[in-house]
């Protein structure tokens, strides 16, 4: 996990040796169940994630019904940053926006990418995401795929 962050991290910018040991001890590997929730409604984000391995889902209780809002996978940062800057009571089991306002373009992200969240996600929550009933998400599939 370590690695994976460190490359993150350097993908960014460079760091020194005593740099690298010092965000080494800065992390603490957490694993997490599915299910699991990294924050859920109602708590104060207190940290960053980083996710080593898996996919997480962003999502509000909307009416009582859920809708995704966005998918976080390996190597990607995770926060709820409307509750962690101000340190506010979080309203959604949040982690990272990767929003996109068209379905055919979101669909094309999601399935475009092999590693993506249609590999590990549900059909029920990528059809939240984009906003479509899970009854016409095969539908559309099927239509996005003959363009490829």
């Amino acid at each position: 996990m370590i690695n994976s962050l460190l490359d993150s991290i350097q993908n960014l910018i460079t760091l020194s040796p005593s740099e690298k040991e010092l965000a080494i001890t800065l992390f603490k590997e957490k694993i997490y169940k599915k299910g699991d929730f990294f924050l859920a409604e109602g708590q104060i984000c207190k940290q960053v994630g980083f996710v080593a391995k898996g996919l997480l889902r962003y999502y509000i209780n909307h009416n009582g019904e859920e809708k995704t809002y966005a998918f976080s996978q390996e190597n990607q940062y995770v926060c709820n940053y409307e509750s962690f800057l101000p340190q506010s009571p979080s309203s959604a089991a949040g982690y990272q926006f990767i929003l996109y306002r068209n379905t055919g373009t979101a669909l094309r992200k999601i399935y475009k990418n092999p590693r993506g969240p249609a590999a590990a996600a549900s059909q029920y929550h990528i059809a939240s995401y984009v906003g479509v009933k899970p009854q016409s998400l095969s539908r559309i599939r099927k239509r996005i795929s003959g363009q490829y």
